[in-house]
């Protein structure tokens, strides 16, 4: 009898992960990596000071991404978040 319900209760897992697996979109490919380098008209920061601009702007990307999704970064956040670092004194640069 027990041995009847663990095969049933492997077979449940593997739909369930087949389901899932199943689901699951391609995304895009992965963009190039970068850092964040100071534009800014002074002397470049601390990095305590980008660690807070940047949590500042993530913040700030989160409370107005209207097309947020569980798990997923929407283009609308990319972008309010790299608008907001720059107006921060930041810049993106590839990382070579």
């Amino acid at each position: 009898m027990l041995q009847k319900q663990v095969t049933i209760l492997i077979v449940i897992i593997y739909l369930a992960l087949a389901a899932c697996m199943g689901s699951q979109t391609t995304s895009a490919p992965l963009s190039e990596p970068t850092v964040y380098e100071w534009i800014g008209p002074d002397p470049s920061p601390s990095l305590q000071r980008l660690a807070q601009d940047k949590s500042t702007c993530f913040h700030e990307s989160e409370r107005t991404d209207t097309e947020k999704a569980p798990g997923v970064v929407s283009e609308h956040w990319k972008t309010h978040l790299k608008l907001c670092m720059q107006k921060q004194g930041w810049g993106e640069k590839l990382v070579d």
